[in-house]
């Protein structure tokens, strides 16, 4: 199984916990293609693949700029949002009704988006076929 979801136009933010506009625009770009959860077998592994497209002045540090967000911090809060997460308020197991524990193999990067309407994020995630 592969699912992909396009998220535009919301900048990507690193705040993992509550209704961010980020995991709610996450949120509502799954539930336009997916309305409810996929409920894979117990023990599926997830992989995901994340792109995020960001302006230019969040993607590197630059003198006199607040500093852009690490790669590491803006993929929390996808993951948190598409699978289901412990101690995380705001929407979670949007995609997958299950924990982001079983996610065993992610990509994840940068890249420039031309102005802020194309800022966000390609998001894949998939599984073995049969598993759902």
């Amino acid at each position: 199984m592969r699912l992909t979801i396009e998220v535009r136009g919301t900048e990507p933010s690193t705040i993992r916990s509550g209704e961010t506009a980020w995991r709610m625009a996450i949120a509502e770009k799954v539930a336009e293609r997916f309305p409810e959860p996929f409920r894979p077998p117990e023990g599926t592994e997830f992989a995901v693949d994340v792109v995020f497209h960001l302006v230019e002045h969040r993607l590197f540090v630059r003198p006199n700029r607040p500093g852009p967000p690490d790669l590491d911090n803006l993929l929390k809060p996808v993951l948190d949002t598409l699978f289901t997460s412990a101690n995380v308020f705001g929407p979670t197991g949007v995609l997958v009704d299950a924990n982001d524990t079983w996610v065993t193999d992610v990509r994840a990067r940068k890249t420039e988006a031309p102005d802020s309407s194309q800022e966000g994020a390609d998001i894949t995630v998939s599984w073995p076929d049969g598993d759902a």
